[in-house]
C-alpha cells in the first residue's frame, strides 16, 4: 500500500462536479484566480455515477501509474490564496492514465478536461472544512517537499493522524460511513482494494464501465496478464476501459446473435450489452479489446452466441 500527497489549486468544493462542466467564462475565472493550472487544478470530489474522477498535475510521480491501488492525501498550494490545507483523503486510487473528459456542448468541448484516476464514491472523504497546515501534518521534517506537485508519505501512521486531527478539529465527523471504511482499509495491511462480497467488486467494475461507455477510447489496448484483487476469492482484475471500447464497438448489437440490444441501460441510456472475455481469463485469456465481445443476456447466459 503506498500512499501520496498531492497538492493543488484551489478548493472549489462549491463547485459543480466535473461532468457539470463549467462554462468558458467560468473556466477564465478560475484560471485567473490560480497561480497553477486552473479549473484541471480544482479540487472536487464530486462523484459521477459512483466514480469520483481525478485530475493529476503534470510531472507526478511515476508510482503513482502502478496497477496497485494508491491513497491520496490532497491538500492546496502553500503558495495559493487560503493554502497549506488539506482537503480531504481518497483510498483505492487507481492509475487510468489521461482520459478526455467528454462534454456535449461547443464550450465543454474547447475546455479539453482530462482526468488520471478513479476513486469509489464510498472511498472518498471530502473534509466539512480544510485542515489547517498541510505540509506540517504531511511532510516528513527529514524529508522536505522541494519539487513537484506530488509527496510520498512514507508510512500510514501519518495518514492515520491526519485523520485523527481531521476528527479531533470537527473537519469530519467519526459517525462518517466513509470515514470507517477508509480507516478499515488503512488498517488491513492489503495492497489490493477489499470489498465486503464479489458482487460489491462486479458492482463497482460495471460503474466506471457506464462512466467510460461515453468517452474517446480509440487507444485502448488492454493487459496480456490481468492481475488479481483478493475479496473472498480471487478476481481477475479487469479493465473497465476494455469492456466499454467493446460496448462501443457492437453498437448496439449483440455480437453473437446479431440482434439489438433488448433494452436501455438506466444509467447512461445506452444500449444494455454484457461483455465476455472469448477465451476465459482463468483459462489464461487477455483483457483485451481482441478477447472481448458484447452479448445480449440471453447469448452471455447460454454461451451458444444465438447458435
Amino acid at each position: 500500500m503506498k500512499f501520496f500527497a498531492v497538492r493543488l489549486n484551489p478548493d472549489t468544493r462549491e463547485t459543480k462536479p466535473y461532468s457539470a462542466y463549467p462554462s468558458l467564462a467560468e473556466y477564465k475565472g478560475i484560471h485567473k484566480n490560480s497561480p497553477m493550472n486552473g479549473f484541471h487544478e480544482c479540487v472536487n470530489f464530486l462523484p459521477e455515477n459512483g466514480v469520483v474522477k481525478g485530475y493529476l498535475p503534470p510531472k507526478h510521480l511515476t508510482e503513482l501509474r502502478e496497477s496497485d491501488p494508491f491513497i491520496l492525501i490532497t491538500t492546496t498550494a502553500a503558495t495559493a490564496k487560503d493554502g497549506n490545507k488539506i482537503i480531504g483523503v481518497q483510498v483505492g486510487c487507481k492509475y487510468t492514465e489521461e482520459i478526455k473528459r467528454v462534454g456535449s456542448s461547443k464550450n465543454e468541448s474547447q475546455l479539453n478536461l482530462v482526468y488520471h484516476y478513479t476513486c469509489p464514491e464510498t472511498l472518498s472523504l471530502l473534509f466539512d472544512h480544510p485542515l489547517e497546515e498541510a505540509r506540517k501534518l504531511v511532510v516528513d521534517p527529514l524529508r522536505p517537499w522541494i519539487r513537484g506537485p506530488v509527496y510520498k508519505i512514507n508510512s500510514k501512521s501519518s495518514v492515520k493522524k491526519i485523520l485523527e486531527k481531521a476528527i479531533k478539529n470537527g473537519a469530519v465527523k467519526k459517525s462518517n460511513q466513509n470515514l470507517k471504511k477508509i480507516l478499515e482499509y488503512i488498517d488491513s495491511d492489503k495492497t489490493k482494494l477489499i470489498a465486503s462480497s464479489l458482487e460489491e467488486v462486479r458492482t463497482q467494475f460495471d460503474i466506471e464501465v457506464d462512466a467510460l461507455e461515453s468517452e474517446e477510447l480509440s487507444t485502448v489496448k488492454g493487459v496480456a496478464k490481468p492481475a488479481q484483487k483478493e475479496v473472498s476469492t480471487y478476481v481477475y482484475e479487469r479493465s473497465p476501459k476494455v469492456a466499454a471500447y467493446a460496448l462501443q464497438r457492437a453498437k448496439g448489437i449483440c455480437e453473437g446473435c446479431k440482434q439489438p440490444a433488448p433494452f436501455l441501460k438506466k444509467s447512461n441510456n445506452l444500449p444494455y450489452l454484457e461483455t465476455h472475455h472469448i477465451l476465459s481469463l482463468s483459462m489464461g485469456g487477455s483483457d483485451t479489446i481482441d478477447n472481448v465481445i458484447a452479448l445480449c443476456p440471453n447469448c452471455h447466459r447460454n454461451k451458444h452466441f444465438g447458435q
